[in-house]
């Protein structure tokens, strides 16, 4: 995934940034325990709301440790406990990571790059779809749909709404088969299902945006190319605007147990932060 959806920091107590910060180096210390050290690459600030969402529905909590770092093995930070949730996250990373470098070699970009690390990638895709079948399938599935829409579409019946509901089914389903102990009840995940495809159709759009200029010197596809120039803009701005309402309104409905202030911030002012630095043509910098 891209790294988009991330916490407006400047309002974050520090706390609750040494929150969100062991709940990202937990992803990524489960990743290499159970992946290896190359596809800890696939932790993204997107994998880190995942991993904090599911923990802050669980009853239980899976508490912290202070542990070194492979970037910073000097210094002991806290990092969030091995659980269920973070396994399941950390799967679902590897294997959005592996097909990401696939799709790059297909569309034949980065060839080198991408041939490179979808080797490395290989064992631990291997790894994460026996352990986690249905939701390798569904990642599957909800990429090929979304290529499918795209080498289909044509110009004269482009509707955005349609170009951005692959994505967002795919990220829908991965909610669907998310672990959590007690499990939801049928209303909590139908919610769940529901953050995960604005979330997606909203992810979808933000990286259309931030890849038109290259999109259109290189002659890629981008589904904006096809919206009229001089309303493409206010178009964009609203369908953003519209998903991140939706995810406000239905987030703060779920049962949250821990970190409610820390999704809160992430939704509530993280993705228009995102959204106004991704308009006006500005880099997106580390958390």
């Amino acid at each position: 995934m891209f790294g988009y959806i991330r916490p407006h920091k400047a309002e974050l107590k520090v706390k609750e940034f040494v929150r969100y910060r062991s709940v990202y180096c937990g992803i990524c210390k489960t990743i290499s325990a159970e992946y290896g050290q190359l596809p800890r690459l696939a932790t993204t600030y997107d994998m880190t709301f995942l991993g904090l969402l599911l923990l802050a529905l669980e009853e239980e909590s899976h508490g912290e440790e202070m542990d070194s770092c492979i970037l910073h093995p000097g210094m002991k930070n806290p990092m969030a406990h091995r659980s269920s949730p973070l396994d399941f996250t950390a799967a679902a990373a590897v294997l959005l990571g592996w097909y990401k470098f696939r799709d790059n070699l297909e569309d034949g970009e980065k060839l080198l790059s991408s041939q490179a690390m979808r080797l490395a990638f290989g064992r631990a895709k291997t790894k994460a779809s026996f352990r986690f079948p249905e939701l390798d399938l569904a990642i599957q599935k909800g990429l090929e749909a979304q290529r499918a829409m795209e080498k289909e579409i044509r110009v004269d019946v482009l509707n955005p709404a349609e170009a951005v509901r692959p994505f967002g089914e795919l990220l829908g389903n991965v909610l669907a088969l998310a672990p959590l102990v007690p499990e939801p009840d049928a209303a909590v995940r139908a919610a769940l299902v529901y953050i995960g495809q604005k979330c997606g159709e909203w992810i979808y759009l933000i990286d259309a945006l931030d890849d038109f200029a290259e999109d259109s010197r290189e002659g890629r596809w981008n589904p904006l190319l096809f919206m009229a120039a001089d309303t493409r803009d206010e178009e964009v701005t609203e369908a953003l605007k519209q998903r991140e309402e939706a995810l406000d309104l239905t987030a703060a409905l779920l049962p949250y147990f821990r970190d409610g202030a820390i999704l809160g911030n992430i939704i509530q002012m993280g993705l228009p932060a995102v959204r106004a630095a991704v308009s006006s043509g500005q880099k997106l910098t580390r958390v």
